[in-house]
């Protein structure tokens, strides 16, 4: 049975958990631990240490086992600490450390133990430290086959989940393929308990002539179209519908913000970025300037 299936039936039961024991992967951690305990699933939480971190260890006189060791003492404690705040029962976790490039082991590992969610957090990086340390979650989203929630970096206090049901923004683009598209939008809101509204971003003309007023009708059309368009796919899946001018990824963004949205779900596209933006590109742009939880779902096919 394939992964997709499974997941719509069972729901999230098997959870990885990345954990790099900074604020916002512990309230990963316990937004990942809440999920288990209410769908009586089994939570694995994974530290991975960068081979460079092993490297510098074993030349400062640390011994590799001492080290692992530490490891998964600082994390079993992580754990404990979580499981008393949520209740998770003990048979319902465990811990595991690796010294791996962390993407890549993050991925490996979530696909050998079939997990239906991989639950991480993100400080979100931009500019020059970006381009110097990079983002395990950028790095996550282009290679992962499993569902990603990745839980944002300026807020981690909103990851615990709350009694009521959230408002869920569902990010889904028109065309061809979007009433297809919708249907795995609904059933992670379904998943995740709250009511969906699918958001489509109409993405504005640049004002090359200085005149906008030459400009308004086209998006005049573009926003009625894409209204009746929108409507029809909500309505097939039972959400909500918002259509939006600008640009995307501010628009999806500033719309989770302004509906005080429990988390945003989209769909990842493929992409090598050769000639186009890899995959990933735009959700971590939506990571980096949100403060709403992202579900990231794999591509389809």
């Amino acid at each position: 049975m394939a992964k997709s299936d499974r997941s719509k039936q069972r729901g999230y039961q098997s959870i990885l958990a990345a954990v790099d024991f900074s604020p916002q992967s512990s309230a990963a951690l316990q937004m990942a631990a809440e999920f288990t305990r209410q769908s009586g699933g089994h939570l694995t939480a994974l530290y991975v240490e960068d081979p460079s971190v092993g490297l510098g260890a074993a030349a400062a006189g640390y011994d590799k086992t001492l080290l692992r060791k530490s490891n998964l003492h600082q994390l079993q404690r992580l754990m404990e600490r979580v499981v008393r705040s949520t209740g998770l029962p003990p048979d319902a976790w465990s811990v595991e450390t690796l010294v791996a490039k962390p993407a890549i082991a993050i991925v490996k590992f979530a696909n050998r133990m079939s997990a239906d969610l991989i639950v991480m957090g993100t400080n979100g990086r931009r500019g020059p430290a970006k381009l110097f340390f990079g983002s395990v979650a950028q790095a996550v989203l282009r290679r992962t086959p499993t569902p990603v929630l990745v839980v944002a970096r300026s807020q981690p206090g909103r990851a615990t989940l709350r009694p009521q049901k959230l408002a869920i923004l569902g990010a889904i683009d028109l065309g061809r393929n979007d009433r297809t598209d919708a249907n795995p939008l609904a059933r992670a809101a379904g998943l995740l308990g709250g009511p969906l509204t699918l958001l489509h971003v109409v993405r504005r003309v640049p004002d090359l002539l200085g005149t906008p007023a030459l400009v308004d009708p086209y998006h005049h059309g573009q926003l009625n179209d894409a209204r009746k368009r929108l409507k029809d796919v909500a309505d097939r899946v039972g959400a909500g519908s918002l259509v939006r001018l600008g640009i995307p990824e501010d628009e999806i963004v500033a719309a989770a913000s302004e509906m005080k949205a429990g988390f945003i779900v989209l769909a990842l596209r493929s992409g090598r970025g050769l000639f186009g933006p890899r995959q990933g590109t735009s959700t971590y742009r939506i990571l980096c300037a949100s403060t709403t939880p992202v579900l990231a779902l794999p591509p389809s096919g």
